[in-house]
């Protein structure tokens, strides 16, 4: 079995990935599902989640 997380950079999407990571919850991948259609703000939220999640 497969877990996967999708993350749209929303706040309910940040949230359940934090959770899912502080509580020690079986994931296999993180997806973001890009549209080429973000604000560039966007794209700066996702990489500081990364490095966030990263540590």
């Amino acid at each position: 079995m497969t877990h996967i997380a999708t993350l749209s950079g929303g706040k309910d999407s940040t949230a359940m990935l934090d959770l899912l990571l502080r509580d020690k919850k079986p994931l296999d991948h993180i997806v973001f599902y890009d549209t080429l259609h973000e604000f560039a703000a966007m794209y700066e939220y996702i990489a500081k989640l990364g490095e966030y999640f990263k540590a």
